[in-house]
């Protein structure tokens, strides 16, 4: 879905706080996720000795670690499985 199809111009200012508000929420929840899944794919494969049946997957490069806003912490340091691997997705 096109970004412009759910854009609704003209709102007051009290209706754009409240977008933005709803907006902001709803990525800082996906990020959360996103952290939780990637650390429980991070213990899958250390619990595999390995890349645990994703070897196609694609790094991306950083060799930080990865904390939501919301505290909570991903895949990350230099000496994690997932950062071996290639699989370090810093935010």
């Amino acid at each position: 879905m096109q970004a412009e199809q759910d854009y609704r111009g003209g709102l007051s200012a009290e209706e754009l706080v409240c977008t933005l508000q709803g907006l902001l929420g709803t990525e800082q929840r996906a990020m959360q996720l996103t952290c939780r899944y990637l650390a429980d794919l991070a213990d899958l494969m250390e619990s595999r000795g390995g890349m645990g049946g994703v070897g196609s997957m694609a790094g991306v490069g950083g060799a930080g670690g990865m904390t939501s806003a919301g505290g909570v912490t991903g895949v990350g340091g230099a000496g994690s499985e997932a950062h071996r691997n290639g699989i370090v997705l810093p935010i």
